[in-house]
């Protein structure tokens, strides 16, 4: 009725505009508070600038009131992750502003009571507003709006997305708002798995994972592994420029958690027979966390010990284990394997799972393992403590390593990374099959533990010099790596195709893409005069198109049309006993012979389990 009355005012049109005039204000000052405001000679590259903020904030969202935290928000985002926790310190929460307050000071107060749920909680509350999740509207399992305020017309401050997503928008905005990094990467952490991997979706309070529903076509299960080692690495190098002193508090703080997400990751052994189904969903343990998010809040997400508590670990754990994990699926000469289920990078890889290895994460893995190594130099750090089972898990993976380090032969020469001797050449099959034998071994091991008796709760003091020796022998199978990626035009590989034997494990080139070429130069392995050989070399490289001065994905290839595919070569035919006998039966369920004479498989069969039928 109020705005029935309201659209017939005279002044109607003059109520539109100005409500125009005060959103665009606040809008622009969002902006500008995020860097997105600039000035230049080159008009439209500001406005593209300015364009590309937008996108980021309209993804990830953005502070609205800077390093001010909105108390009354906080206080409910702290009672649905902890129901225990808020009520415990009720009387203490109702002393604190009302309204808003420092973040840094909010921190400092839930420190002062050594609870480290409230610590943790605290600590990850990002008070973001304008977010959406991200995804094409056209796409059925995409379903977003933009939404800035509550019905009483106050602030709303939510997030959600996509893990990818999310972390790609915070690293950008991390460089305006660098105050809230640390809140970032531990957001990014305790979000991750115990076996090494990242939940599908992040939200404000928790995260989601993919459910298996029979009724929907769209429902997979898998883990989205792409993106996690680079996007942490970002992450932790701007929170180690912008604040070293806190960096290295950062890692100290006794906050990291386990995400509980109801996935089962299949023995090495069951993988070799099916590497394209290689996860489970665990519906009893899918039931046990939705009662106990029901009766505790978001925390009952969390990964328990045999006791039945929150099992808590060093910020130190965390950033160790995505490594072993990726290093555990190390593949000589062809890339961390990508067998979870999911693809790797973008959407175009889909095809590569399960027998696709990536360099890409190679070239990033080498970066994030430099920089946990200059901060496991110090000589005042002489251990660190990691859950039994990951220190066992170590120590087998630091074994194989060492068994086969001969193959590889490095001589360290400094920052620049390392030289091969003469004698140094490729992986044979068989050698690079006994090397992930024993890598796929120690996380299979790892994970049976995992999932069948849990965590322990107890923790092992683990040397330094334990851990800078498996870096370094990482960094060198890596870099072994890196070093024979190359193409004789000068580019890298960037994806590889994998297939096992009994006996061998065999690796196949993929073509140039600029995927590769990016992750190469950002590895920190090229030494500077090798990184224009690179550029130039991607200039002269089918990737680039003059008409636009830029570069596509992949070079732009002559494919073939639809009645060319599916064509049988008549001499395998001719050559054939079985094709020419089942040529001669109208149900033949391989082979047929169209009206022009072309052999072409039966259009229904799809796979060898058609022939099962």
């Amino acid at each position: 009725t109020d705005l029935l009355q309201e659209l017939h005012r005279d002044d109607v049109l003059d109520l539109v505009h100005h409500d125009i005039d005060q959103s665009e204000e606040k809008f622009l000052r969002l902006i500008a508070a995020a860097d997105g405001l600039q000035v230049g000679e080159n008009r439209l590259r500001c406005h593209r600038h300015q364009t590309n903020v937008i996108f980021n904030l309209l993804r990830g969202g953005t502070p609205l009131e800077g390093y001010q935290i909105p108390m009354a928000d906080w206080r409910q985002h702290l009672a649905n992750c902890n129901r225990t926790t808020a009520a415990k310190y009720a009387t203490q929460i109702e002393q604190t502003p009302q309204s808003s307050g420092n973040r840094q000071e909010l921190i400092k107060w839930a420190a002062s009571t050594g609870d480290l749920d409230l610590m943790r909680i605290t600590h990850e509350y990002l008070p973001l507003t304008l977010g959406r999740r991200h995804g094409d509207p056209t796409r059925p399992w995409n379903a977003f709006s933009i939404k800035i305020q509550n019905d009483d017309g106050s602030p709303l401050y939510n997030y959600q997305g996509n893990w990818r997503d999310l972390f790609q928008n915070w690293e950008a905005l991390g460089f305006s708002f660098p105050g809230f990094l640390d809140g970032m990467i531990l957001r990014f952490l305790n979000a991750s798995t115990a076996d090494g991997y990242n939940p599908y979706r992040v939200t404000k309070d928790s995260f989601e994972w993919e459910k298996l529903d029979p009724t929907d076509p769209w429902a997979n299960i898998g883990y989205w592994g792409d993106h996690q080692i680079v996007y942490l690495c970002k992450l932790l190098e701007s929170l180690e420029k912008f604040d070293p002193p806190g960096f290295k508090s950062f890692l100290e703080l006794p906050l990291g958690v386990y995400a509980h997400v109801p996935y089962r990751i299949r023995s090495y052994q069951q993988i070799l027979q099916d590497c394209y189904c290689t996860i489970d969903y665990d519906s009893p343990a899918a039931n046990r966390i939705e009662a106990q998010l029901k009766e505790i809040g978001t925390d009952g997400r969390l990964v328990r010990d045999r006791s039945g508590n929150v099992h808590r670990v060093c910020i130190w754990e965390k950033l160790i284990l995505p490594a072993l994990v990726k290093m555990s699926n190390f593949i000589p000469d062809a890339g961390i394997w990508l067998n979870t289920q999911r693809p790797e990078w973008n959407d175009a890889n889909n095809a590569l799972v399960g027998n696709g290895a990536s360099m890409v994460t190679v070239h990033y893995l080498r970066r994030y393992l430099l920089l946990l190594k200059r901060h496991l130099q110090p000589r005042e750090l002489k251990s660190i403590l990691l859950s039994d089972e990951l220190a066992r898990f170590l120590k087998n993976l630091l074994c194989a390593l060492q068994q086969h380090r001969s193959s590889i032969d490095p001589q360290f020469k400094g920052e620049m990374g390392i030289v091969f001797a003469e004698t140094c050449g490729r992986w044979n099959a068989q050698s690079r099959r006994a090397l992930v034998d024993q890598l796929q071994q120690s996380g299979s091991d790892y994970r049976k533990e995992l999932y069948e008796t849990g965590f322990g709760g107890d923790s092992l003091s683990v040397p330094t010099s334990e851990l800078i020796e498996w870096v370094d022998l990482s960094l060198a199978y890596l870099q072994h790596s890196i070093h024979f990626s190359q193409r004789i035009d000068g580019l890298y590989h960037a994806y590889n195709l994998v297939q096992f034997d009994s006996s061998a494990c065999h690796v196949e080139h993929l073509q140039e893409m600029l995927e590769g070429q990016v992750a190469a130069l950002s590895s920190q392995s090229l030494k500077p005069e090798d990184a224009c050989d690179l550029l130039d070399a991607l200039r002269s490289s089918a990737m680039y198109r003059e008409d636009i001065n830029s570069y596509m994905l992949y070079p732009d290839r002559q494919l073939p049309n639809f009645l060319e595919k599916n064509q049988v070569d008549p001499a395998r035919v001719f050559q054939s006993r079985l094709l020419q006998l089942l040529l001669t039966e109208s149900n033949s369920q391989i082979i047929k012979q169209d009206g022009n004479g072309v052999f072409r498989f039966q259009a229904d069969f799809r796979n060898a389990d058609d022939l099962l039928v």
